[in-house]
């Protein structure tokens, strides 16, 4: 295939991202970095955002911890496979066929939202953190952690279970603090990020001055939060997060070593089909637990 086709669906595959503009959740549920190498190191103060008056040059080892390196290991991204006869390839001297709109709109829109679809893999296994501690946990233990609980016991998934543990989350976040009482949470802007299904009771929520549960109440709640639907989440999952987006470090990392490039794979003679696709290196990892709540529906 000739090299100026390959430069033409690459040049194809960004002005269609660019038109999608940037993921309005970047930079609010997860922090997007470049990674330099295979994996990436990230090195965590023991006792995190801990407020100290400096008096002297600090003694370093009192405020890190070997063991509070964490890191993340890139992996390979594939998406947009485009199978092209050879012969109709030959024949209509570069025409990639039907299946090029469905496979590039296929990449475009699945990069758009990678991170999203990493996030919810994080959210379900619910792996340790920097400290040792599963990300979502009731207690924290260890030298230097932050003894926090980031769990609230959802209630259920009706209009007035969701309005009342989003309270409880909203209170659980702001009473989380460091090892000298002080607040993590102390400027706020809250992303709820959901499985698709609950998205009517939210936005009831998000925008409505009234609500009729037990009678009729202002809605205290309305203008406090964005939604972003997550719909790797799953359509029997009701647990939901509550996020501080205007949180330092987020509650999650995005790392990218390559950017997408498409290429092509043509290379076995005996295989009737040219295949054309996108392939990146990166990942996602937790970062800081202290911004986000998990409203448990299932028991967690």
């Amino acid at each position: 295939m000739d090299n100026s086709v390959i430069l033409g669906i690459n040049a194809d595959f960004y002005k269609r991202l660019h038109e999608k503009g940037e993921f309005p959740f970047k930079n609010k549920i997860y922090t997007e970095v470049p990674s330099k190498s295979s994996y990436q190191d990230y090195l965590f103060n023991g006792n995190y955002r801990s407020f100290v008056e400096w008096t002297a040059v600090p003694t370093w080892s009192n405020y890190y911890n070997k063991d509070f390196k964490y890191t993340i290991s890139n992996k390979k991204w594939i998406s947009g496979i485009i199978a092209v006869d050879k012969m109709d390839y030959r024949n209509s001297k570069g025409n990639l066929g039907p299946n090029y709109e469905l496979g590039m709109q296929q990449a475009v829109d699945f990069w758009y939202e990678y991170p999203l679809n990493l996030i919810a893999a994080l959210c379900d296994a619910n792996g340790n953190a920097y400290d040792g501690n599963p990300f979502f946990a009731n207690s924290r233990t260890g030298t230097g952690v932050v003894n926090v609980d980031n769990i609230v016991s959802g209630t259920g998934t009706s209009l007035a279970q969701i309005y009342t543990d989003m309270n409880s989350a909203i209170d659980m976040m702001l009473k989380m603090v460091d090892t000298n009482g002080n607040a993590f949470n102390v400027s706020t802007h809250y992303v709820v990020m959901i499985p698709g299904h609950l998205y009517s009771k939210f936005n009831t929520l998000a925008v409505s001055d009234t609500l009729y549960i037990s009678g009729t109440l202002s809605n205290s709640l309305k203008g406090l939060f964005d939604i972003c639907i997550n719909p790797y989440l799953g359509a029997s999952d009701n647990d939901w997060y509550l996020i501080n987006a205007n949180a330092p470090v987020k509650p999650f990392i995005y790392q990218i070593n390559k950017e997408p490039e498409w290429i092509v794979d043509d290379s076995n003679p005996a295989d009737p089909y040219i295949h054309v696709f996108s392939t990146s290196y990166c990942n996602a990892g937790y970062g800081v637990p202290y911004g986000i709540v998990l409203v448990s529906n299932t028991g967690y």
